[in-house]
């Protein structure tokens, strides 16, 4: 299994960017490719908790994907699994997304 890391630096507070990135609701409104998202539990967003997401890829295909978070260090560390992607409109073109996990973390203060 290979492992990919990514690192981003983003111009914000660590309890800014939580605030972001754990309002589900809103998730559509700052992710470009995300259509619609369905919170799947009720309660605080924390360990098991699970929605779908509908997005558009950039060959106009629309997929289907379940989230769950496994992990949580509030404010700064969240692991979250997928089964994968599933399509939902149109044909697909290639096979339907392998199961990941990725683990976003802050920065830890010196």
């Amino acid at each position: 299994m290979s492992t990919v890391a990514v690192t981003r630096l983003i111009e914000a507070s660590v309890d800014e960017l939580w605030q972001v990135f754990t309002d589900l609701p809103a998730r559509a409104a700052h992710l470009s490719t995300v259509e619609s998202v369905d919170v799947r539990t009720a309660g605080p967003f924390g360990a098991g908790t699970r929605w779908r997401e509908i997005r558009t890829l950039p060959d106009g295909l629309q997929v289907g994907e379940e989230y769950v978070v496994e992990r949580v260090e509030p404010p700064t560390l969240c692991t979250v699994t997928s089964p994968g992607w599933v399509p939902t409109t149109g044909s697909p073109t290639g096979s339907p997304r392998s199961p990941w996990a990725g683990t976003a973390a802050a920065p830890r203060s010196p």
